[in-house]
């Protein structure tokens, strides 16, 4: 984690090894940059790129394809409920890759989520 002036920025990378092998991996790497925090609310904006193996492609969209899989953009924020205690949520957009766009499986290019849950700290 660094400063960029008074602008918090958050580096997370990460490896996904699904738990029955023939499935894959995926290999993310996200930056988040705070664009609030004060009291018991955060609040930040995020980039990811993630990678995905070629058992991985094959197994989810029908094709034998090692590389970019998606990038995303998105929203996350907590807010404090008490000291161990918060509500957590995000939404975000992702772009398949052009080479996932060749899966029979894939009928458009972007797709949006969002979540929520609780968040115990100990």
């Amino acid at each position: 984690d660094v400063k960029f002036g008074p602008v918090p920025f958050f580096f997370l990378g990460r490896v996904r090894q699904h738990l029955d092998t023939d499935h894959g991996t995926q290999a993310d790497f996200r930056v988040t940059m705070g664009i609030y925090g004060k009291d018991r609310v955060q609040a930040g904006i995020y980039g990811q790129a993630t990678w995905a193996s070629a058992k991985f492609t094959q197994a989810y969209y029908g094709i034998d394809e090692a590389g970019l899989l998606y990038t995303a953009l998105g929203f996350l924020g907590s807010y404090d409920l008490s000291k161990s205690w918060s509500i957590v949520g995000g939404i975000d957009a992702r772009w398949l890759s052009s080479d996932m766009l060749r899966s029979p499986f894939v009928e458009r290019r972007t797709g949006y989520y969002a979540n929520a849950g609780a968040g115990y700290r100990f």
